[in-house]
């Protein structure tokens, strides 16, 4: 097997979506997991233009000359494909400059994000979910229970060691307040 053979192997058998551009930004080879996620042939991809694939791609044809003039590695979240006949799908992806026989190249890696994205929000519907149980059953057990309805009489304070004067003296001023309010009051 030569390294070419290796080479086309490991990236057939990948589970990330890897296309190479060309100078040009036009598609030279699209691997099976790309085909996948893309929904299309590399028969139809190869010789198109990436701009083609995403929604935003004024913005991407920049980030890409721009990666390719100054050989720098770029990374882009959350870029919305433009997959004819299917709800648009979101992914994360990396640029990589490269040199292919003294050309330049770039190798695009794409990760589809939507996965993800879901389970993010179920986990956070969960969470919500059980915050707001929790809160409607300590409200239903506070207006089966309520804390301040009970009254305590003055004899409860004394011989709960107050002295005498106070207790007499928040008994006559409030006829039996509710135990939170006297406590507070102490």
């Amino acid at each position: 097997m030569t390294t070419d053979q290796l080479h086309r192997l490991l990236l057939d058998n990948l589970n990330t979506a890897v296309l190479l551009l060309s100078d040009e930004l036009l598609i030279d080879y699209i691997n099976p997991a790309a085909e996948s996620l893309l929904q299309v042939s590399s028969a139809r991809l190869c010789g198109t233009s990436v701009d083609a694939l995403f929604a935003n791609s004024e913005s991407i044809s920049d980030a890409l000359h721009q990666a390719l003039q100054l050989g720098r590695p770029h990374t882009r979240r959350h870029e919305y494909l433009r997959i004819h006949g299917v709800e648009a799908s979101q992914v994360d992806y990396s640029i990589t400059p490269v040199e292919l026989q003294a050309k330049k190249m770039l190798l695009m890696e794409m990760q589809p994000i939507d996965r993800f994205l879901k389970i993010n929000r179920e986990e956070a519907l969960l969470s919500v979910h059980d915050t707001s149980k929790s809160l409607v059953r300590g409200l239903a057990h506070e207006i089966k229970n309520p804390l301040g309805v009970s009254v305590v009489p003055p004899n409860y304070w004394i011989k709960r060691s107050l002295s005498r004067e106070v207790a007499v003296r928040l008994a006559s001023s409030a006829k039996l307040l509710p135990l939170r309010l006297i406590v507070c009051a102490i």
